[in-house]
């Protein structure tokens, strides 16, 4: 089963169903929506589109599959306003993260970004949105109850004590906050 997510930087306006995966894909990530990702939205840039797929009956039915779209530059600003707050609630480790998602922020020249969810939303239809929802609601408010929101959406475990988002193994931890290069080069892409 699929279970990727994409972010997509194109030249249109609002959701590009028909995107260019060899140039338009800006960095992938699985079994997650990394969490700078996250940070370029507000709830109100969650969209619902209408997508044929089969359900459980093999039968093509018609599904709103959440998904998220802002203008480039909106979603830039929101990121650079949030991210010293987002490093707040991480390990030290997640500065060099930062560094590579605002080297990436800086090279966009495309009007648009989405983030494609349509595979993460098929391994679970029914919470999927709302869980989306929840996490871009607690990226202004980390509460706890905001941090485990934005644990499971993000693929990251919370340490209690500190009230911090962790990744076990550490290592991984850049993978569920900027992803990892697909085709496009990026600024970290090991080849770039």
């Amino acid at each position: 089963m699929s279970n990727r997510t994409y972010l997509v930087a194109h030249r249109g306006s609002g959701f590009a169903e028909d995107y260019d995966p060899d140039t338009e894909i800006l960095a992938g990530a699985s079994y997650c929506v990394p969490l700078f990702w996250l940070s370029l939205f507000t709830r109100e840039s969650l969209v619902r589109v209408p997508t044929e797929v089969e359900n459980a009956d093999g039968a093509t039915v018609v599904a709103e599959v959440p998904h998220l779209v802002v203008a480039a530059a909106a979603g830039t600003r929101m990121t650079e306003a949030r991210l010293d707050g987002l490093l707040s609630i991480l390990p030290a480790a997640a500065s060099s993260s930062a560094l590579e998602w605002k080297a990436l922020c800086g090279t966009l020249q495309e009007e648009t970004l989405q983030v494609d969810c349509s595979e993460l939303w098929m391994m679970d239809p029914d919470g999927f949105g709302e869980a989306l929802s929840k996490a871009l609601a607690a990226l202004d408010e980390p509460t706890r109850m905001g941090l485990a929101a934005l644990s499971e959406l993000v693929g990251l475990a919370i340490d209690q004590p500190l009230n911090k988002l962790v990744c076990d193994p550490a290592e991984d931890l850049p993978l569920h906050l900027r992803g990892y290069a697909w085709v496009r080069k990026v600024p970290f892409d090991a080849g770039a």
